[in-house]
């Protein structure tokens, strides 16, 4: 089945494949992806407050 890309992720999956299972699929691999992605988010975080700091010593 076809879904607009407007409709939400677990219903999208679920309505995809017509398989409850395909939610707590969708769930894990976004905890996933918020595992992998902390550790650069947080690292451009540090860079940019110590960008700041820099700037507001001047």
């Amino acid at each position: 089945m076809t879904l607009p890309f407007t409709v939400p992720g677990p219903l999208q999956a679920w309505l995809a494949s017509m398989d409850p299972k395909s939610i707590l699929v969708w769930l894990a691999l976004l905890i996933l992806d918020i595992i992998i992605a902390l550790p650069f988010i947080k690292a451009y975080d540090k860079q940019l407050l110590a960008n700041e700091e820099v700037k507001s010593a001047d």
